[in-house]
């Protein structure tokens, strides 16, 4: 059992150390060297090196924790990443200089295909125009998507379930955008594509559905998930060909897997849970144990004995003050629910008069 405890502890430390070394050796070895016409770019593992004939090309890239060059070689040879966090002189500025702009040539490629388009306007100024108008209609699904969050979570209760549907329906007109005009309109997009972005969309509908799931518990979580996951897999199928371009395709996929992922869950949970207005059995259970979680924010967790449908220990988080005050033996009570799709659920609720530990 003591090997059982400390295994974690040995884990976590062999990854700290990992993690130091590599950051001294690449502190150490990491450099780029610039002879005539050749590049050589050093990290802590490996070196790589690139003549500027070979090169296609560069991108710029960003990142949660930083933005880098990455040269990309011909014939899809690979890429060899450049991180810009050192001071650099005119030499090498200029060295860059003569490498194509690849973001710039897909920028301009986009343009002069809007300028050539003849759907979309008389004149290549005319529909190239058209580009403001598409912004324009992203700011208002954003702003209305905003405002249906802000009814569905804070509004009177008769409104709720409206604004549900509407938030849930603006994704797909996203998508019907998307296809529709696609010279205008991009998914997740790289950041000189002089196309608007209708992922911000999805991003407000996936949270603003799934923050008005706060306080709603699932018997069976997993089916939600499951549910949750084929409505992520449609984005996906639907949107790939939109996607499949560019340096940052995997990036963008695993934003689009996230983004899909919320709002599928915060559908399906709603759509189960809100039209569900059959009669709640009540249900009575006990604080067995507690808990924090730590992460980004501590969670505060409560321990609870098995109760009506759920036959094994679970648990809910509370506040931190609900956390605090609750004593192993207090009473917790739920009124549960069959579900519309048959996906169980309930709330708690106070206690004999009392409120509950989380109030």
């Amino acid at each position: 059992a003591t090997g059982t405890n400390t295994l974690p502890a040995v884990i976590l430390l062999l990854i700290s150390l990992g993690g130091g070394i590599y950051s001294f050796a690449y502190g150490l070895r990491s450099r780029v060297v610039l002879s005539g016409s050749r590049i050589t770019v050093r990290g802590a593992l490996q070196e790589k090196t690139a003549d500027r004939s070979e090169i296609e090309g560069m991108r710029t890239i960003s990142t949660r924790s930083a933005t880098y060059t990455q040269l990309c070689l011909a014939e899809g040879r690979g890429a060899i990443r450049v991180i810009r966090g050192f001071e650099t002189d005119g030499d090498f500025d200029a060295w860059f200089r003569r490498i194509p702009d690849l973001d710039l040539r897909d920028r301009d490629a986009v343009l002069d295909q809007i300028a050539h388009d003849e759907a979309l306007g008389a004149t290549p100024s005319e529909r190239l125009s058209t580009l403001r108008y598409a912004t324009a209609w992203n700011v208002l699904l954003i702003v209305t998507a905003v405002m249906l969050a802000l009814v569905l979570n804070l509004g009177d209760d008769s409104l709720q379930p409206s604004a549900a549907l509407l938030l849930a329906l603006l994704p797909v007109a996203v998508i019907v955008l998307v296809w529709r005009s696609p010279l205008l309109y991009a998914f997740l997009k790289q950041r000189k594509d002089p196309r608007t972005d209708l992922g911000f969309v999805l991003m407000v509908a996936g949270f603003g559905l799934l923050i008005r799931c706060r306080g709603i518990h699932l018997v069976d979580s997993e089916a939600a998930l499951a549910a949750a996951a084929v409505i992520a897999l449609v984005f996906v199928v639907t949107l790939f060909s939109f996607m499949s371009d560019g340096s940052t395709f995997w990036g963008r996929m695993i934003g689009l897997l996230l983004f899909a992922g919320l709002y599928g869950y915060g559908v399906v949970v709603l759509a189960d849970t809100m039209p569900d207005h059959a009669q709640p059995v009540r249900y009575t259970t006990t604080v067995v144990g507690k808990h924090t979680s730590s992460g980004r924010s501590t969670s505060y967790i409560l321990d609870l004995a098995p109760w009506g449908p759920v036959e094994e220990k679970n648990h809910i988080s509370v506040s931190g003050s609900a956390y605090y005050r609750a004593s192993i033996g207090d009473a917790i009570c739920f009124n549960s629910r069959p579900g519309v799709f048959h996906i169980a659920w309930y709330t708690q609720i106070e206690c004999n008069g009392a409120p509950s530990v989380n109030q």
